[in-house]
């Protein structure tokens, strides 16, 4: 089933959609209406009548619409308006899709959080709609903001309404579990059909009007002579008709069977190995008030379960996890929100949603059983008779445990139980706790980490539980094996000084944990039942907190809790998960701030270390309403949250001024229809700062505060590095809300040339600060997204590990919490620069320059960890660095790169240095014997270079025959030290003169650029002495000299004699090797290394969880092409490769891939004789600054397998260089361009941006330049380049458009009937066997012409033109207009 970009969820329950293994969901929906049927009622009928077969439900996206608007209708549209889906979608808060198994869609609806306006009814406040309801319409008491969605479009396929609309309907309360109502609004007399009313449960889904909005309404028709607007009429459609809530119940010793039975066969088998064949029994044992166990029930059938404890080591969970902003777990005597307003709430919305379920009788063919009477220990409250109408097929979601726990204070075999079965689920997960320490490992919330004022704190103090439970029975079955971390963390509950200090702390009870966990997979969603189940058990206390193993999928219940940080050191393999108990309110007030609550947002923002840059925000919106002048005169909007009367967060927002120059230079349009959208419905997010303990709710408090700012997206601006703006230090405060936003990648400029007739508006030309930026819009805010806490250890911040990156973090709807890099310089772009120019000195491949990487915000979702491995422990999987700290993975990838080497490459034929250790020797002589490869290294190189060598005189010795070489003597005359000082010396390379002697150089292709090298070089008065072979050096003091100089030794090509050379720095660029330390890590843990570390055609080593890419690995030997090897290739690409086997390893079903896994040997045996080499296709590019402030730039496509067997006739280099402009080579192969190489000493004159994007384009689509070259007919390459016919081909998203006229062109003709022009075309190639003649072409041409697909050709280009008309305004001919 296509998914389009978005991730598919499919419905399931009530729906008529039941889940299947494999997510999909296939079910039987028949047609009409008739009575108050429910999902299983319409399965259960006889199946004589049509039907319509529904394959999934899943969130709507705009590749949807052309399906969508074949399903309106006369009716629906006078019911819900003539809004054309593309709108909806873009603006609802929920849209959902349901779909034939021809990817058809046959049913849709649009939910959003606030009402739809009727026509000819009396207007309803968009922004204060709850408070209006409560006026005018009875029974509305517990509707707000969270629990309520208004339907604003529901569609099906005619006959089939009344079992599409109830698929739709159960899928968003599956999706959305807070939500309690969805509410539609239809005009007083419209007749809203027999399947609409059914669906809203008959007559009683109508909500009547209250007799004192009547009487009002009766009062103002007499005072008035004009016809008044009526009400609009209201209907409800309640949860409890399709996924009512669960029944909660404290468990008991007769359901350990059927609790037992929640559990998959995995993990049912490891807990009884290890804890006994009746684990459970023993659990539900040691029940007390301190320990809780928990079922629900769905008619009677157990579906799920929860263990639950208070005997908490809060010390424990401080050390191990960042739990500051939360108080450290502790109680405060002063509060926020106070627990008796949160427990009333939670109590009255309980009752409001059981009072209406027991008015439901339950599906036909199933008993329903009364709640049962709780055991006399337990308090009333903790009863509840919520009964529904769902039933589904019991399987197991998951297993949760908490490891840092304190046992009862008894030493009884029982209590050893309850830690024993504690440790049990964390064994279900795969991997044990370790002892291992190591830096950030979690980003988890972004959160704001100052000293904030938390809510909801306690009031209430809780005496200290019994030391030991007298009726627990005394015996487990297995010894219980604990890990170090384990036997220090958990607790005795013995009175000793060991423990005392976490005593003290926990005096009074405030947080309690899920030990185990497992719910019915069909009611996945029915986890916050149990939830407010347990907040009502533990009274008083403000915290709930789990663990799950890294390695396991996220369970459905923590979604609703918010995934914490490690603390530096902290490696242990569970990741912990914490909910407030405000995170279950749901009466929030969002409103603007005005001048009245000025004290209660200072008092707020007032303690935050950020809150003060906030705060005069806040200010400026309240004196003016906008920014000053100076800063751009946005206009400001600044919303407070307020939950029972407190302020809970702030946000403040301003107007996207050029919302096109965003759209030209950011790729919005990815998560957004840009064009649906007005103007004023964008906006900038500059700050929003939330109490921490409603996090978990931030995607409903950001979407009510979208909907007060009339806004449908909101972008985050995030300054780092280089692209930091001076007027602030800090313009914008860190928001939590970027984990919900997506990140927008910065798109390819077109350089205009300056005879372009028409160019684009100055709006979009105007060039601002770089800055990072993410979106939000309301189909990502609600979208569902998949966590993913395994631990991905990166291992170099090359282009390899930043691709990864890449390919990891720019799914909207998948987050990894634990990416990591290694690497002692970091990342290149985070940085502040210490110099403006260092980046033209450092050859780079431009694949991520270091502009590019400030504006990814990759410090969002990665750490990065400034060190570097020395080894590694395969069997513990760390990572150990040269600090001895020690960092653990689930999967590391190496991409260490090659280097050169500096000290650690050269020969010295000192004694002294002979016997001297390469540590000290680095330590001596790293000013004098220097090498760089990053970022940092230059410009630390370039600060030594301006302080101390351009102050002396000594020469300097640059030793290499290569790009970088040359560029370091540009860097030496640019820093101030003169040419006269600097010796070149180039080794001895196999391309010699007709007289023996060797070339100045070989690193340039094109001898002209050669020529001009030498030249610039005899300028600037630099010594070259080619053909000289370094052998080594020593260091030497002049007698009258107070600092060492070096003795450099060389020999001269094909003679014996030496010469020395005396220098204060050696520059070292001849070899490129395997960092040492890097080698001896991969070597000592015994990972094949045959000159490169070894990888086969996945890129993984002889560990499956250890990959490898990059220059520094080789492909086996089983492939028979040693010359086939990565170091040839684009590290890039080979990133994305992995980065796309780790997505779809584990973004997809874990327990799926644990399958396959099993299988892995077999088909490993089975497959590696067809084994290849992966296919290689981007490009090699590099860019340096040489000597003469040349730049230098060159693409060349990858070596291709058949180059050999080439038709050479499309071959040819056209060829525009001059001795002192420079200029472009471009060599075609097979017709395309496969190389591209750009000398220009001042680049501003050569448009490089264009030509660069040229790579790979036929020469057909521009004008046929080889037939005019070889006629003769370019006279200047430039001019042709220049020209307005070429502008489109520079254009970022112009492979998109050749894609859609590929597929065209591979269309079947004539309804499938003909061949496609493509078949045609191989057919003919395949007679001829090389190129087509002219026959053929013509022929193709005659076809082409008159099979219609010329004008579908011609259709895409000029949407395409339309679409980009921002860059492409030249083009807007009136001949062309999309009319």
């Amino acid at each position: 089933m296509s998914q389009g970009s978005l991730p598919s969820r499919t419905g399931n329950g009530g729906g008529g959609a039941t889940a299947t293994g494999n997510g999909r969901a296939s079910a039987l929906l028949s047609g009409g209406g008739g009575g108050n049927l429910s999902a299983k009622d319409l399965l259960s009928r006889p199946t004589t009548e049509a039907k319509v077969v529904v394959e999934g439900t899943r969130q709507s996206h705009q590749l949807d619409v052309d399906s969508i608007r074949q399903l309106l209708n006369p009716f629906s549209s006078s019911l819900f308006g003539n809004t054309d889906p593309a709108i909806l979608i873009e603006r609802s808060s929920y849209c959902l899709s349901s779909l034939s198994p021809e990817n058809d869609v046959v049913a849709f609806g649009a939910f959003c959080n606030y009402p739809k306006q009727p026509r000819m009814s009396r207007r309803i406040p968009r922004h204060d709609w709850q408070g209006w309801i409560h006026e005018h319409y009875s029974n509305t008491d517990d509707v707000n903001t969270v629990n309520t969605v208004f339907c604003h479009q529901l569609l099906a396929k005619m006959g089939f309404q009344l079992g599409m609309f109830t698929e739709i309907i159960t899928s968003m309360f599956l999706q959305m579990p807070d939500v309690d109502h969805i509410f539609f609004t239809a005009p007083e007399e419209a007749d809203v059909g027999v399947a609409l009313r059914d669906l809203c449960g008959g007559d009683g889904g109508s909500v009547k009007r209250r007799p004192e909005s009547l009487a009002s309404e009766e009062k103002e028709r007499e005072l008035t002579s004009k016809p008044l607007l009526p009400y609009p009429k209201l209907l409800r459609c309640s949860r409890q008709h399709h996924v009512p809530m669960l029944h909660v119940r404290q468990a008991r010793q007769a359901d350990s069977d059927d609790i037992t039975a929640l559990f998959s066969d995995e993990d049912k088998a490891s807990l009884c190995d290890q804890y006994g064949e009746h684990f459970i029994a023993e659990i539900l044992k040691q029940d007390s008030e301190n320990n809780v166990s928990l079922v629900a029930e769905h008619y009677g059938t157990l579906v799920g379960f929860v263990n639950t404890t208070c005997n908490v080591d809060v010390a424990a969970l401080c050390k191990n996890y960042q739990l500051e902003i939360f108080n450290n777990l502790r109680p405060r005597p002063q509060t926020v929100v106070d627990n008796k307003l949160v427990d009333d709430q939670l109590t009255k919305s309980s009752e409001v949603l059981t009072a209406t379920s027991q008015t439901i009788d339950g599906p036909p063919g199933i008993a329903v059983h009364a709640p049962s009477p709780e055991p006399p220990a337990t308090d009333s409250k903790q009863s509840s008779s919520s009964i529904g109408k769902t039933g589904g097929k019991s399987t197991t979601s998951g297993t949760s445990v908490t490891s840092i726990l304190k046992s009862s204070a008894s030493k009884t075999s029982s209590a050893a139980l309850g830690t024993a079965s504690t440790t049990a689920a964390a064994t279900t997960s795969g991997v044990k706790l370790e002892d291992v320490t190591a830096g950030k490992l979690s980003s988890g919330s972004v959160a704001d980490k100052s000293k904030s004022k938390l809510g909801a704190q306690s009031r209430v103090t809780f005496k200290e539980p019994p030391g030991a439970d007298s009726e627990s029975s005394t015996s487990s079955s297995s010894e219980v094996a604990l890990s170090p971390v384990q036997s220090a963390v958990i607790a005795d509950g013995s009175d000793d000084a060991s423990h005392s200090e976490s005593v003290v702390m926990d005096q009074t009870r405030n947080v309690f944990c899920v030990r185990l966990f497992a719910m019915d997979e069909s009611h996945n969603t029915r986890y916050i039942d149990m939830i407010h189940k347990l907040f009502q058990v533990y009274e008083g206390m403000e915290y709930c907190v789990a663990t799950q193993e890294s390695t396991r999928k996220e369970l459905p219940i923590y979604r609703c809790f918010m995934h914490t940080e490690r603390v530096i050191g902290n490696n242990e393999s569970s990741e912990l998960y914490l909910l407030h108990r405000n995170a279950l309110l749901r009466d929030y007030k969002v409103s603007y701030v005005n001048t009245t609550d000025v004290d209660a947002v200072e008092e707020y923002l007032g303690h935050l270390d950020e809150g003060a840059v906030a705060l005069e925000d806040v200010r400026k919106y309240l004196f003016a309403g906008r920014e000053p002048l100076i800063e751009g005169g946005a206009l400001l909007h600044a919303v407070k949250v307020q939950c029972c009367g407190e302020v809970i967060a702030v946000a403040v927002l301003r107007d996207v001024l050029d919302p096109d120059w965003l759209r030209a230079h950011y790729d919005i349009e990815q998560a957004s229809a840009f064009d649906w959208l007005h103007p004023d419905e964008h906006k900038y997010l500059n700050h929003f700062i939330i109490n921490p303990g409603f996090l978990p709710r931030q995607r409903f408090i950001l979407g009510e505060i979208l909907h007060v700012v009339s806004a449908t997206c909101c972008y985050y601006e995030m300054y780092e590095g280089r692209n930091r703006p001076a007027q602030r230090a800090k313009p914008f405060t860190m928001t939590p809300a970027l984990d919900l936003m997506a990140w927008a990648r910065p798109r390819r400029q077109i350089v205009y040339p300056k005879n372009t007739e028409i160019m684009p508006s100055e709006q979009i030309l105007r060039k601002k600060p770089r800055f990072g930026l993410f979106q939000l819009n309301r189909k990502l805010l609600y979208a569902e997204r998949e966590v993913i806490n395994t631990r991905i250890v990166i291992v170099g911040a090359s282009d390899a590990g930043l691709a990864t990156l890449e390919s990891l973090t720019n799914s909207p709807y998948v987050r990894f919490n634990n990416l990591v890099v290694i690497d002692p310089q970091g990342i290149s772009g985070m940085n502040v620069p210490r110099f403006t120019d260092s980046d033209d000195f450092l050859p780079n491949t431009l694949s991520y320059p270091p502009s590019l990487v400030s504006q990814s915000g990759l410090n969002v979702w990665v750490n990065v960890i400034y060190a570097k491995m020395s080894s590694l422990n395969r069997n513990r999987r760390e990572v150990i660095l040269d600090n001895n700290c020690r960092v653990p993975y689930d999967e590391l990838i190496l991409c260490t790169g090659m280097q050169y080497s500096g000290v650690r490459g050269l020969k010295a034929p000192s004694e002294e240095v002979y016997g001297m250790d390469v540590k000290r020797m680095e330590d001596e002589y790293k000013q004098t014997v220097i090498s760089y490869n990053t970022l940092a290294e230059l410009e630390d190189t370039m600060a030594l270079c301006k302080h101390k060598l351009s102050k002396t005189k000594g020469r300097v010795i640059v030793y290499g025959n290569n790009v970088e070489a040359f560029a370091a003597v540009q860097m030496l005359v640019t820093n101030q030290v003169v040419g006269e000082r600097i010796d070149l010396v180039l080794p001895t390379q196999g391309k010699v003169w007709s007289d023996g002697e060797p070339l100045l150089t070989d690193c340039f292709e094109e001898d002209a650029i050669t020529l001009r090298i030498d030249t610039e070089l005899s300028c600037l008065g630099v010594q070259v002495f080619p053909g000289m072979t370094l052998l080594g050096w020593t260091s030497h003091q002049d007698e009258d000299a107070n600092h060492k100089h070096l003795l450099v030794t060389f020999r001269r090509a094909n003679l014996k004699d030496d010469r020395q050379l005396k220098a204060d720095a050696l520059f070292y660029f001849d070899k490129k090797t395997v960092d040492q330390d890097a080698f001896l890590a991969m070597t000592s843990s015994r990972l094949v290394f045959d000159s490169r570390l070894v990888i086969d055609e996945k890129f993984t080593t002889t560990d499956p969880l250890i990959h490898a890419m990059g220059p520094c690995t080789k492909f086996q030997r089983k492939f028979h092409r040693d010359d086939w090897q990565p170091e040839r290739f684009s590290s890039k690409e080979m990133g994305h490769m992995v980065g796309k086997l780790l997505m779809d390893k584990y973004a997809s079903s874990m327990d799926d891939y644990a399958e396959d896994e099993q299988e892995e040997p077999n088909r490993q045996q089975s497959t590696a004789p067809s084994a290849r080499i992966p296919m290689f296709n981007e490009r090699l590019s590099m860019r340096a600054s040489l000597p003469g402030n040349w730049t230098y730039i060159r693409i060349t496509g990858p070596p291709r397998m058949d180059l050999g067997r080439q038709d050479k006739s499309m071959d040819e280099v056209i060829n525009s260089f001059t001795e002192q402009d420079g200029g472009l080579q471009l060599k075609f192969v097979r017709g395309r361009v496969d190389t591209i190489t750009v000398f220009s000493r001042i680049e501003k004159n050569i448009e490089t941006d264009n030509i660069t994007s040229l790579w790979g384009y036929h020469s057909n689509m521009m004008k046929h330049m080889i037939e005019q070259q070889r006629e003769e007919e370019i006279k200047d390459v430039f001019e042709l380049l220049r020209r307005e016919f070429m502008i489109i081909y520079y254009h970022d998203r112009f492979s998109d458009l050749q894609g859609l006229i590929h597929s065209v062109l591979e269309q079947p003709r004539d309804g499938g009937n003909q061949d496609s022009l493509m078949e045609v075309a191989a057919k003919m190639m395949q007679v001829t066997r090389g190129p087509l003649d002219s026959a053929d072409t013509r022929e193709l041409k005659r076809q082409y012409q008159q099979s219609g697909i010329i004008n579908e050709v011609h259709r895409l280009i000029v949407e395409f033109i339309t679409r980009n008309h921002y860059h492409l305004p030249m083009y807007a001919l009136p001949n062309i207009l999309i009319t």
